[in-house]
């Protein structure tokens, strides 16, 4: 196969990628699940961390919590990375 005919096949299965991991991250809307709070996103202003099935969600919260999973619930999508509100008994801190 040329490799001109390679790249091209490939850009198609990331954009098809993409699309279904944002697809499946909309699914989650509503959710609450549990999220490994791995650091600050690279502008500092949110954490980031994943899902146990590894969609990306970014929240307001304090450093305290890298390391720890933390249930938040999915309010929204940009792309395929969930935004999310800390679920703190009856209380919410809103996030990104």
């Amino acid at each position: 196969m040329a490799p001109a005919e390679k790249s091209r096949r490939s850009g198609v299965l990331a954009r098809l990628a993409a699309c279904r991991a944002e697809e499946f991250a909309r699914g989650m809307i509503g959710a609450r699940v549990g999220v490994l709070a791995e650091g600050r996103r690279s502008d500092g202003d949110l954490l980031s961390g994943y899902t146990d099935n590894y969609t990306r969600v970014e929240f307001e919260a304090g450093d305290e919590l890298i390391g720890e999973i933390v249930e938040v619930e999915i309010v929204g999508v940009s792309g395929c990375v969930a935004s999310g509100i800390i679920v703190r008994g009856d209380r919410s801190t809103h996030g990104g």
